[in-house]
């Protein structure tokens, strides 16, 4: 396959590594690698409809619900009118988002590819709660409309392909499952993978949600390893937790930014100095620091829900427990693991997850497969 002109569509800057866990920059990264060159269309504007205006009132003042003027129809079309400005001047091969919001509703020619965590329905009820039902139909039939219109659906996960075959009735032979890798950039030699477990347990939790990620049950985890009597430390990396979350095995660093070289050796370092990640999410679309802990050889202690079982393969790279449960579970699994002495085979067998898939060049390899078959 020659190397495409790809048109890469974002409503925000993609060239950003902040933007969407820095998601969108390493796709980008990717497709530049191993498809072709890449070309920013992105920082497109909002606008305010009237008619949008008068539903967020209705589903406020009648329903009682909340509105999500993003997945609007005239909004979808807004960004796509932006979109297709921009590039009307220029030959590319390929439409590609990381998202089906920018292109949706864009008329075109060309192959329109996505890469997404996730599709509008799958999030009913999961990350989206309460909306309105003038949303909950804007938001399907743009989904819908996404689906129908692209020549490749990719998804992260099982959890969010299967979803979109299913619910949107599509023909599965254009829905891949693709996952993201590890947004790391230099990744550790294997010489440099030994956890040895000494003095403690270490647990690491790294994430800006404390409830969504499950924050209070890594807490209690904690606890409940002590009370066993088992020397325990739990560092929690990535937001603020309640004033009476506190303990003396307990470390908190409210905030790393990766982009900035002391935080980022500060982060590899918890990651190889620790003995388990630790994150028992109750939502969650995917979750690529489960990817990068398995760069680091670090066995993971999840729940088992959204996309996460694409990236833990149990007894491989970690374990998953179901969302309801609590700390005393994952302290008796920590337990069971270190009474059967197979931990240090966990943590090679996770660092081997991640070279054979967790990684962008596996990404971009089975990315590259999949446009030369529309191509």
């Amino acid at each position: 396959m020659k190397k495409l002109k790809i048109a890469y569509v974002t409503t925000y800057d993609g060239r950003n590594v902040n933007n969407w866990s820095g998601l969108s920059y390493y796709i980008a990264n990717t497709l530049q690698k191993y498809i072709g060159e890449v070309y920013f269309i992105g920082n497109l504007n909002k606008k305010t409809f009237l008619i949008n205006t008068l539903k967020r009132g209705f589903a406020k003042i009648i329903e009682g619900k909340s509105f999500h003027i993003d997945r609007t129809k005239e909004i979808g079309i807004y960004y796509a009118e932006q979109v297709k400005n921009q590039i009307k001047n220029n030959k590319y091969d390929i439409i590609f988002s990381p998202g089906t919001i920018p292109i949706a509703y864009l008329e075109t020619n060309l192959p329109k590819i996505f890469w997404a965590d996730a599709n509008f329905n799958v999030m009913l009820n999961y990350y989206f709660h309460n909306l309105s039902s003038i949303s909950i139909n804007d938001g399907n039939k743009m989904e819908q409309t996404a689906l129908n219109s692209s020549a490749l659906a990719i998804y992260s996960s099982k959890w969010a392909a299967s979803s979109a075959i299913n619910y949107y009735n599509v023909d599965s032979n254009k829905v891949k499952v693709i996952p993201f890798g590890a947004n790391i950039n230099n990744v550790p030699e294997l010489s440099q993978l030994e956890h040895p477990i000494s003095g403690s347990v270490k647990l690491l939790f790294v994430g800006k949600d404390w409830e969504r990620k499950g924050g209070i049950v890594a807490y209690q985890t904690l606890q409940e390893l002590k009370n066993f009597g088992i020397k325990s430390h739990l560092t929690i990396v990535g937001c603020i937790p309640p004033k009476e979350i506190n303990d003396k095995d307990l470390t908190i660093i409210p905030f790393l930014d990766k982009n900035k070289i002391e935080d980022a050796k500060l982060l590899n370092k918890l990651f190889l100095e620790s003995n388990f990640f630790l994150m028992p999410s109750k939502q969650e679309c995917y979750g690529v620091v489960f990817c990068e802990a398995a760069a680091f050889g670090l066995p993971v202690l999840a729940t088992l829900t959204g996309g996460i079982p694409t990236i833990v393969k149990e007894g491989v790279n970690g374990y998953l427990l179901p969302v309801e449960t609590r700390g005393i579970d994952f302290a008796n699994k920590i337990i069971e693991i270190l009474n059967n002495k197979n931990y240090e085979s966990l943590c090679l067998s996770s660092r081997k997850r991640y070279d054979e898939l967790l990684n962008w060049d596996t990404a971009g390899r089975l990315l590259k497969k999949e446009i030369e078959k529309i191509i």
